[in-house]
């Protein structure tokens, strides 16, 4: 807590590859005096430059690619690295597209009442979760690539050529459609459900994985009280098999952390704290537009992505105008030299 305000000192672990200083500048300012971590990809854009009291970068970051256990590893490095610099009482995963759409005092003030342990969208990869199991069985259930081919050609069966995009879950998900069928449709579908039904079996899927018996699934954006973040640190070491296999999956930002959190049954779990819209059939979620305001709005959430970097977009600044409006919470800051620092 905030030394005389005991108000829940907030630290920001932001992930960036893009030319995204000024973007995550505002972010920065947006949060202030909450410190911000920042993991930029120097390879994929050599020129960053922030100067803000309350940022620090990390500084040996890996190189990171969508898709690739690289971004999990990125978040992993947010995460020791905070634990590493100093007290503080919650952990924000935000990306470098990100915004807060409240105050941030707000945001304190519903950590100091709620005391979660975790914020996160998740839910078990079963059997019984048909439109889950169409979705991602084929990313995280197979052992071997061989069997993650069969299992993704299983899936395109079951949704079908003709399908729908549902909302949900962190992401956005096909489902088939209800339109017409034909019987060789009808057969692939029913071949491709019992295909992945299959692995979801310990004789033939990769769960249990050591002593993890069950995969999660969910949005990648999560906070983590400073003793759950602990705690997945020390889960991580303790199960070096989740992450060799988890390694040779595809997409496991959506899927590795979450089954870890699953791991260590925390007990005060709340919804995350993060608003996206997918309206179409992108690998991403939209870019926010003046449009979208109202219902970033409704959602009550505190954050937002993806906003447009360019600092100048109207939504950009339409949102950070509103968080100013509510004082929320006043923290005192207090001066760190080695905030600017790397670390």
């Amino acid at each position: 807590m905030n030394e005389g305000t005991g108000t829940p000192v907030i630290i920001f672990g932001v992930l960036s590859y893009r030319s995204s200083s000024d973007a995550i500048s505002q972010f920065a300012d947006a949060v202030f005096p909450h410190k911000v971590l920042v993991h930029h990809d120097f390879h994929q854009r050599p020129e960053f430059d922030i100067c803000r009291e309350n940022v620090s970068l990390i500084k040996r970051p890996t190189r990171t690619s969508w898709g690739s256990w690289s971004l999990v590893e990125a978040t992993l490095m947010l995460i020791e690295q905070a634990t590493a610099i100093g007290q503080w009482d919650y952990f924000q995963l935000a990306s470098e597209s990100c915004l807060p759409v409240r105050p941030i005092g707000e945001f304190a003030e519903y950590l100091e009442h709620m005391k979660p342990d975790v914020m996160i969208d998740m839910q078990p990869l079963k059997a019984d979760s048909p439109e889950l199991m169409m979705n991602y069985a084929w990313r995280y259930l197979p052992r071997s690539p061989m069997m993650r081919r069969v299992a993704r050609r299983a899936g395109v069966w079951c949704i079908g050529r003709d399908f729908n995009y549902l909302e949900g879950h962190g992401g956005n998900i096909k489902v088939p459609s209800n339109t017409p069928k034909t019987r060789l449709d009808n057969i692939k579908m029913l071949i491709g459900k019992k295909i992945l039904t299959s692995f979801d079996k310990w004789n033939t899927g990769a769960f249990p994985v050591g002593k993890v018996n069950q995969c999660w699934v969910g949005s990648q954006w999560f906070a983590l009280s400073r003793q759950a973040a602990l705690r997945v640190l020390s889960e991580r070491k303790a199960t070096p098999e989740l992450e060799a296999h988890f390694r040779r999956c595809h997409i496991p930002d959506e899927s590795y952390i979450q089954t870890l959190v699953s791991k260590c049954s925390f007990n005060n779990m709340q919804p995350s704290n993060h608003v996206t819209f997918w309206k179409g059939g992108g690998f991403g979620p939209d870019e926010l537009t003046a449009s979208d305001l109202p219902k970033i709005l409704r959602s009550k959430k505190f954050f937002a992505r993806k906003f447009s970097l360019d600092i100048d977009c109207p939504v950009r600044r339409q949102i950070l105008q509103l968080c100013k409006r509510s004082p929320g919470i006043v923290i005192r800051a207090r001066h760190n030299p080695r905030a600017a620092d790397w670390i």
